[in-house]
């Protein structure tokens, strides 16, 4: 998601008051959570308030919660292929596809249940997705066609490695929020949350790291054994929330969370081979070792986050409010080898049959690093009814990120950069907001913000 130009790094992702962002991808990645757990989901697009650095969209899901009374529901899709329109004519049969643009199967089981376990002090809620989704795939060397080869020895010797062939994509999602309230007295309640999501991408094949299920093309060049979709991982997140009512104007929230992502991402053995011929690509085979980067998490990561946060909120006359204190830690474990595994390149079919590359490349070392980023904010963040219809937001926001050093050069006279990342320490971000109901009607409403942000 991105507004008023900015990048989806700048989008920020909650559960209820939590982040979920990553480190990955500038924090642009976030962990899956199934609709069954959600209240109600709220979209801030503009005048961001102190209690978020970010300036852009701001999504915040609140979850279900148990009450007094057992409750519950239940939703099924199942879609079968057959009852979809296929595009596959004759002429497509006839150069050997099996399926046209279309899935084979989308099934998505959602359910959840909640009550009381002591009625009037403790409650559950929990809530549960599965998803089975299937695509049918060919793996078809169009070029050999095109270009009048496939009878040829080098297609022979293609064929013989990589044959074409018809596979099924399979993505599957596990995915299951539980929640526990229990109130201590009439002021204090302690809440905790557990999530769990699991994905789990199969037999796909495509052009990029990210292909999966649904996403993958229905014809591609790309022999199965080249697919690495980065889509299977683990995450799971751990919440505890304590509230306390102070006083009728005073409330007090302290949040404890940790949090971990994990994706397993391994392109086994083996090296990739591309081979062209007059300019165009006729096949790619073995596992995946090309158009991999940091940014497109082509690599081995987990993530691992804790969180501490403290809001205090007071109501008093004209004015709502509220301050607190934020310290937000990500460690990674990161495997970055792209092509540890190495690539030969061969441009035409007789190159192929010859046994002899245009080039060879591969990644030479471990690759295994282990970023941090900590970041730690105070912020105090206020509205003001100001009166005749016009409401003022100021705040003011301070932040500092503690970032990882350089790890220590294997052959220090080679490398570019020659001093040490700085921290930042230096993000003050004040923020104001205008609201202005012109004839006191709730009809017509100027509104206005700016502000300072820090991705």
């Amino acid at each position: 998601m991105s507004t008023h130009g900015m990048r989806t790094s700048n989008t920020t992702v909650l559960v209820d008051g939590q982040m979920t962002n990553g480190l990955q991808s500038d924090g642009a990645v976030q962990s899956y959570y199934n609709d069954a757990m959600n209240s109600e989901m709220s979209y801030q697009t503009a005048a961001i308030g102190a209690e978020t650095s970010s300036g852009g969209v701001r999504l915040n899901m609140i979850p279900r919660e148990g009450g007094n009374q057992f409750h519950g529901d239940f939703k099924a899709v199942n879609r079968p292929g057959a009852w979809q329109a296929t595009n596959l004519t004759q002429r497509h049969k006839d150069r050997g596809l099996s399926a046209g643009n279309a899935i084979d199967r989308i099934v998505d089981y959602t359910g959840s249940v909640g009550g009381p376990i002591k009625k009037d002090k403790t409650f559950f809620f929990t809530s549960g997705e599965l998803q089975r989704n299937n695509k049918n795939i060919d793996v078809l060397y169009d070029q050999l066609d095109s270009q009048n080869l496939r009878n040829t020895p080098g297609a022979a010797a293609l064929l013989a490695v990589a044959p074409e062939k018809s596979l099924t994509a399979h993505s599957d999602l596990e995915s299951t929020v539980s929640r526990f309230d229990h109130s201590i007295n009439d002021n204090n309640t302690l809440t905790v949350r557990f999530d769990f999501t699991r994905n789990s991408i199969t037999d796909t094949a495509g052009a990029f790291i990210n292909t999966n299920g649904l996403g993958s093309a229905t014809i591609t060049n790309r022999d199965v054994s080249n697919a690495a979709p980065t889509s299977n991982r683990t995450n799971y997140t751990g919440v505890v929330q304590w509230t306390s009512v102070l006083s009728p104007r005073t409330v007090n929230e302290i949040r404890l969370s940790e949090a971990s992502e994990f994706r397993p991402w391994d392109p086994r053995t083996g090296t990739e081979i591309t081979l062209n011929n007059a300019g165009q690509t006729v096949a790619i085979y073995g596992p995946q070792a090309t158009g991999l980067s940091y940014g497109n998490v082509g690599y081995k990561f987990s993530d691992r986050r804790h969180q501490i946060t403290d809001n205090f909120s007071i109501v008093t006359g004209a004015h709502t409010m509220k301050m607190g204190f934020d310290a937000n830690l990500v460690n990674s474990e990161v495997r970055f080898n792209p092509g540890y595994n190495g690539f030969y390149r061969f441009d035409s079919l007789q190159q192929y049959l010859d046994r002899a590359p245009t080039t060879y490349q591969q990644f030479v070392g471990t690759g295994a690093t282990t970023p941090h980023k900590h970041q730690y904010a105070w912020y105090i963040q206020d509205e003001w009814r100001v009166g005749r219809g016009l409401t003022l937001s100021p705040g003011f926001r301070y932040e500092m990120t503690l970032l990882p050093d350089y790890l220590p050069a294997t052959l220090p006279s080679r490398r570019f950069a020659t001093e040490s990342i700085p921290d930042d320490k230096e993000m003050y971000g004040p923020r104001m907001g205008l609201a202005w109901d012109v004839r006191q009607n709730a009809k017509t409403v100027v509104r206005a913000a700016a502000g300072v942000f820090y991705a």
